[in-house]
This record gives structure tokens, sequence and C-alpha cells, in this order.
């Protein structure tokens, strides 16, 4: 799901909760706590880092699609 632009945005708007051989692992959801500019933001910074720096920029109407 995070392979993605989108698919982070969603993970940082909506958390997850995966369970693997030996782990539970979790990130909580940011929604209530971060606005559109600012999920958009963490989303490009977070990609560009870490991710594909060529991918393309989830905007604030995206992030607005994906709550």
């Amino acid at each position: 799901m995070a392979n993605s632009p989108k698919g982070l945005g969603q993970v940082i708007l909506h958390g997850v909760r995966c369970t693997t051989k030996g782990s539970d692992v979790g990130v909580p959801a940011f929604a209530t706590q971060l606005n559109d500019a600012q999920t958009a933001a963490l989303t490009h910074c977070v990609t560009t880092q870490f991710g594909n720096p060529s991918a393309a920029r989830v905007t604030n109407k995206g992030v607005a699609k994906l709550r």
C-alpha cells in the first residue's frame, strides 16, 4: 500500500496494522491531527527521502480525496 505516494498518504491518514511471524507492527492514524496541506507535505518528504524522488507529488486536493 505504501509503495506509492497515494498509498503512503492513506497510511498517514488512516494508519495500518500488520501482523507478521513473530511481531505486530502498527502505524497510528493522523487524519485528525494533520490537515490536507500537512499530509501532502509529509507524504512528499517521506517519498523523496526514502522512496522514489521522481514520483508524482500528492496535492492537497489528492489528500482530500483520500480522506
